[in-house]
């Protein structure tokens, strides 16, 4: 379970508008690897639930319109996390800094004709027993609306890099591990959207919370 609190500000500017938060988050049960060797000297990597974690960080979102066609969504977590595992080994804890980014930026080339270019960053992050390493991804879109507005043409291609990879250093005193996974996430989609009703202009393209924050695993 989680517990957490957090307190935030928000300003609007003539070119856009300007959210800060800090955030103290306790995340019971975390969910982490372990690495062991029995008696036959045969070593072995569990999956293991700590006592709990403690994560203290801040957050900034800023939206902006740099220019009448061009849209910015900036979004920048920073934050210290305290991992406490004595309940599975005695003095197995870590503590670390960690962070992520998130930049969406639209370009308007006509009212029905937008391009979309979305950036994911993970900084490295500190675990009892080793490192997980950073990674981004590049996303990018190109929308254009049809039938007067009430349908829509997406081309989306995801981690059109092929950069989006889970790297983790697994460190004990016997013995060094590497993992690699590769969630071959660089894909072409081509979706086709018609909307019935009224629509509430307002609403769409609303951007959500998205760097992340505090110490959990994130290699699903």
């Amino acid at each position: 379970d989680i517990i957490s609190s957090e307190a935030g500000r928000f300003r609007r500017h003539k070119k856009g508008t300007l959210t800060g938060s800090v955030y103290y988050r306790r995340t019971n049960n975390l969910f982490f690897r372990l690495a062991t060797v029995d008696e036959n000297g045969v070593g072995s990597v569990t999956y293991q639930n700590t006592s709990f974690s403690d994560d203290v960080g801040i957050e900034a979102i800023a939206q902006v319109r740099p220019l009448e066609k061009w849209d910015l969504t900036i979004n920048a977590n920073f934050y210290r996390t305290w991992v406490n595992a004595e309940n599975i080994t005695a003095d197995l804890t870590s503590n670390g800094w960690g962070g992520g980014g998130r930049l969406m930026s639209t370009y308007r080339f006509t009212k029905s004709t937008s391009f979309q270019l979305i950036t994911n960053l993970r900084a490295p992050a500190q675990r009892p027993q080793g490192i997980i390493r950073p990674f981004f991804n590049v996303d990018v879109a190109l929308t254009q609306e049809v039938l007067k507005g009430k349908g829509s043409v997406n081309l989306r291609v995801s981690d059109i890099f092929n950069t989006r990879q889970f790297v983790f250093d697994l460190q004990t005193e016997e013995f060094d591990t590497y993992f690699l996974r590769n969630w071959e996430t660089r894909s072409g989609f081509l979706n086709f959207t018609y909307r019935f009703g009224k629509q509430d202009m307002k609403n769409r393209n609303r951007s959500s919370r998205g760097s992340g924050g505090g110490g959990g695993d994130f290699d699903l």
